[in-house]
């Protein structure tokens, strides 16, 4: 007996086939619809599963194509899937945590009280690649985004709600701890020192609120080292401080998927005998 489920894969660009055969050998192949191409994917002892990601061409299923497949087994048994798409989109919850702590820390920096001979610092998200900045100036990035959870089993903290028959929206759910880098560039030891204090006063602030009111501050801790850099010709160079500043909290976002579905198919057919001098007969047909 042969049983098949398929599934297109909701990120896209794969057919994950089910199988079930007690005979000795199962052949699978696929037929590109459009050129009508039949490929053997795989002949052997029967598998439970096949995942086809393009096997045999050079990249995953192509989204402007379709797609058949059959399965067939040595007791004579055979299935054939009706004709599928791969295409898809997936539309992502971009995480917002950097580009707010870069708002949150630039609006700190332009509320500063600065002391006479200190100068208004930039923020920036990374160093400039063409020209020098102008000094003081405050660089953000975010050096490691890693799990929290111990041991959590293989998809748990995936939540699935169907929104049609060819889309869902995905729920992760997970603690995460942020790492970030946050360094201070400056001409003098004094303005460095005061841009560190002042960094460590307003990120202290921030992971009360809004970072505690959004549940990503279960816990958090913060290291510094400072240095100098210097220049060659007796340049005395700059002056740095690098904080790394650690939090870990939940960490909610969604995905979006939707599959290309076949809604419906129109057309027209001219049939004609071989050899008759009789008109075509035109046929109009619709699929859906």
């Amino acid at each position: 007996m042969l049983t098949v489920e398929y599934t297109i894969l909701p990120t896209g660009g794969a057919v994950q086939l089910n199988i079930g055969s007690d005979a000795a050998t199962i052949t699978i192949t696929r037929v590109t619809t459009s050129s009508g191409t039949s490929v053997t994917l795989y002949n052997g002892a029967p598998i439970p599963l096949y995942i086809d990601a393009g096997d045999g061409t050079p990249t995953a299923l192509l989204n402007t194509e379709t797609y058949q497949y059959t399965v067939t087994d040595s007791s004579g048994d055979s299935y054939q899937t009706p004709v599928l798409s791969a295409a898809g989109t997936v539309s992502i919850d971009e995480d917002f945590m950097t580009p707010l702590l870069i708002r949150l820390l630039t609006g700190a920096m332009q509320s500063l009280v600065l002391p006479p001979g200190i100068k208004a610092a930039n923020v920036l998200h990374a160093m400039p690649l063409n020209g020098a900045p102008r000094m003081p100036l405050v660089t953000l990035n975010l050096d490691l985004m890693q799990q929290a959870d111990d041991g959590v089993p293989l998809g748990q903290q995936v939540v699935t709600t169907p929104i049609n028959p060819a889309g869902s929206i995905w729920t992760i759910q997970t603690m995460v701890e942020w790492r970030y880098t946050i360094s201070i560039l400056s001409y003098s030891a004094q303005e460095r020192d005061f841009y560190r204090q002042s960094l460590i006063s307003v990120l202290s602030i921030m992971l009360k609120n809004p970072i505690e009111s959004m549940g990503r501050n279960i816990s958090h801790r913060w290291q510094i080292s400072s240095g100098q850099v210097s220049g060659k010709d007796n340049d005395p160079g700059f002056y740095t401080c690098d904080i790394a500043f650690e939090f870990t909290g939940n960490f909610n976002t969604s995905v979006q998927t939707m599959l290309g579905i076949v809604e419906a198919i129109d057309g027209t057919s001219n049939i004609s005998m071989a050899g008759s001098t009789a008109p075509a007969v035109t046929d109009t047909f619709e699929i859906t």
